[in-house]
């Protein structure tokens, strides 16, 4: 059975077969067809550039934040380091943006990570924390929640990178 192609306009909704966060296969038609009612009727846009740049964690300077993710990319490697500078993308019920809550009741730019890190093993975890301590970064560990309330945001992969 081929996949319902969504309109034009809107991305197609990705299936566990394209990555973790996917939704089973079956339930594609009924997931594009609620997406697309969904962004028939939606007032904001998808994307929002970042207007205050990167955010930087309370109590640490910008030079020693960025100076903390270069030894983070040493210890972890830089394709799992994902430092959020550029643009908030939006999402919906089935794709959550990683970076910040999609559902703000604040500013948009008030509850919004710095940098989101994808662990691979136990010891990417432990090296994180590790780091997180040493250079006294908050850091909230998610998985398909909403609890991004900080700047450095911890998605994990390990199931999906150990199921490849």
């Amino acid at each position: 059975m081929s996949s319902p192609k969504p309109p034009p306009s809107i991305s197609q909704t990705p299936t566990l077969s394209d990555r973790h966060s996917g939704i089973p296969t079956h339930l594609l038609p009924k997931a594009q067809a609620a997406k697309s009612l969904i962004y028939s009727t939606r007032t904001v846009p998808d994307n929002t550039p970042l207007t205050s740049g990167l955010p930087i964690p309370l109590g640490i300077s910008k030079s020693t934040f960025l100076k903390a993710l270069d030894e983070l990319k040493q210890e972890i490697g830089e394709q799992w380091v994902e430092l959020n500078d550029g643009e908030l993308k939006g999402g919906w019920y089935m794709e959550h943006p990683n970076t910040h809550d999609m559902m703000n009741v604040v500013g948009k730019e008030e509850l919004v990570a710095s940098v989101v890190v994808y662990p691979g093993d136990v010891g990417d975890v432990q090296r994180v924390v590790g780091w997180a301590n040493r250079w006294k970064v908050p850091i909230f560990p998610i998985s398909m929640g909403r609890n991004r309330r900080s700047h450095l945001s911890i998605l994990d992969r390990l199931i999906a990178r150990l199921r490849d």
